[in-house]
């Protein structure tokens, strides 16, 4: 009785806030998850999400082309997870030295998820510290099947040399990460050839 009381006086409270889309004051953060939840909104974090679980690595015909990848990570986005109501959405994958999966700008406070709001790191520090909590496979981020994904990353998140030239040739290698890895083979696990089609994970926030 006293937790539908509670709920009842959260929502006279916060009901512009509801009818808005918004979230309302709440210092103590006791509102806010039900408005937002009965609002159909995600609360704040970066999530990780599968754009492809099969990819060569030839995805640019411009090795400065970074918006050609985003725009497969955003239809992936738009598709499947638009109910985590991000406002940015990346291809999760480093291009060039200038381009690099820690320039995109992810976030420094909020956790780290799956779509289905696992806990990956807590933070963009702990995601890119060389561990992280669960693996990607283990958090539904990738499919079942997947064994690994493209990054072209090294465990900081800067460009490794192995990169399918820019993600414009299946000729050479690319850096791949480890979907059963909690460890910094998460983003570093093996160069494999860009015409072997490992995934594509994209990030939002």
């Amino acid at each position: 009785m006293n937790k539908f009381i509670a709920a009842a006086s959260a929502l006279l409270i916060c009901l512009p806030a509801l009818i808005n889309f918004t979230s309302c004051h709440d210092p103590g953060n006791e509102i806010n998850p039900l408005i937002m939840g009965l609002a159909g909104q995600s609360e704040p974090a970066v999530y990780l999400f599968q754009v492809s679980s099969s990819h060569n690595g030839d995805f640019l015909t411009d090795a400065s082309s970074r918006a050609d990848l985003d725009q497969l990570a955003l239809a992936a986005y738009q598709a499947s997870y638009s109910n985590l109501h991000c406002r940015e959405v990346h291809a999760f994958i480093s291009v060039a030295a200038d381009d690099e999966i820690r320039d995109l700008g992810i976030p420094a406070d909020l956790p780290v998820k799956s779509p289905d709001g696992t806990v990956i790191a807590n933070d963009r520090a702990d995601l890119l510290d060389g561990s992280i909590n669960t693996s990607l496979g283990d958090a539904g981020v990738v499919e079942n099947f997947v064994s690994n994904y493209w990054t072209g990353a090294t465990s900081e998140g800067g460009l490794h040399g192995w990169n399918c030239t820019n993600w414009t040739s299946t000729a050479s290698n690319g850096t791949t990460g480890s979907s059963g890895s909690i460890t910094d083979t998460w983003l570093i696990h093996s160069a494999v050839s860009c015409g072997s089609g490992p995934a594509l994970v994209g990030v939002c926030w």
